[in-house]
Order: structure tokens, then sequence, then C-alpha cells
């Protein structure tokens, strides 16, 4: 019983890095600000589209009907103008946030 128990506890532990791990903190940043700051506006170019359309990619952001990321303007913008989150996006910040406090 208690080596089931130890076994366990080594899974969930892997699981928690792994779901930590699965989105670079610059990334996270932006999936956090996007889901708590309606008004967040990074300043954007280049490497911070490659990111969004990572996090598109990978299921947690889509863009907005009609709205391209690679023709966002360059300087501030407000994010929830070009994308939006996506249930999958949700649980992952929920996820994240409980395996935080454990």
């Amino acid at each position: 019983m208690q080596q089931r128990q130890k076994e366990t506890e080594s899974e969930l532990r892997a699981i928690q890095i792994v779901v930590a791990a699965l989105v670079p903190a610059e990334q996270f940043a932006h999936l956090e600000s996007i889901a708590n700051d309606p008004n967040y506006s990074p300043s954007v170019f280049d490497s911070v589209r490659k990111e969004l359309r990572n996090l598109r990619g990978m299921g947690f952001l889509k863009s907005c009907p009609g709205k391209y990321i690679g023709a966002m303007p360059e300087g501030r913008v407000a994010l929830r103008e070009w994308v939006e989150l996506t249930p999958k996006d949700k649980e992952y910040l929920q996820l994240r946030e409980q395996y935080a406090k454990e």
C-alpha cells in the first residue's frame, strides 16, 4: 500500500513538472495577462507574434474573426482584439495554479 502511494505521488510530481514546463515563462505571461487583464496591451514585435503563434498552435489561443497575428501592427496592441482564450487555456491556467499551490 505504501509503495503504491509513493508511486502515485511520484507520478503526480512528474505531471506537475510537465504542466509547469509545457508553456515557457514568456508565453505563460501572455496567457495569464490575457485571462486576467482585459486591457493587456504589450508592445508587439516579431518575437511576440512568434510566441502568440506558438500558443495558438498548441490550442491555447485562437485568432479573433477576421484578425491575423501576422497583421498585428508594431507597438502597443490590445491583444483581446486579436486573440481569445480557448477552453483548453482556461483549464491549463487552472491546473497550473493548482499545482503551484502544492
